[in-house]
């Protein structure tokens, strides 16, 4: 799962000076997509994106994968945000992506 920036010349109608910002799940068995767009990059859509994904992909989630960025993660406190009390809330595992093996390639 990610969340990225949506650049201005992408977005069909007129964003009066709004960012916008795609949150991206994929699954990596079926190659199942959903995608979503967001008016912020914070805890509280990506946990709003996670309430719907199972019903959006048709089947149970056990794991969802992300980096460590802010928006699903505080790595700085150990109070959890609120994406990763919707995950205990589901069930569900966060696994975090290795940069360190991306990176290796």
């Amino acid at each position: 799962m990610d969340i990225k920036y949506v650049p201005e010349e992408c977005i069909q109608f007129d964003i009066h000076d709004q960012k916008y910002y795609q949150i991206t799940a994929l699954d990596e068995y079926t190659r199942k997509r959903v995608l979503r767009i967001a008016d912020e990059k914070n805890t509280y859509q990506t946990s709003k994106f996670l309430e719907n994904l199972e019903k959006d992909l048709g089947f149970d989630i056990k794991n969802v994968q992300t980096d460590n960025g802010k928006k699903f993660t505080n790595l700085e406190s150990e109070k959890k945000t609120l994406f990763e009390l919707k995950l205990e809330e589901e069930g569900k595992v966060k696994k975090a992506i290795d940069l360190t093996a991306i990176l290796r390639r």
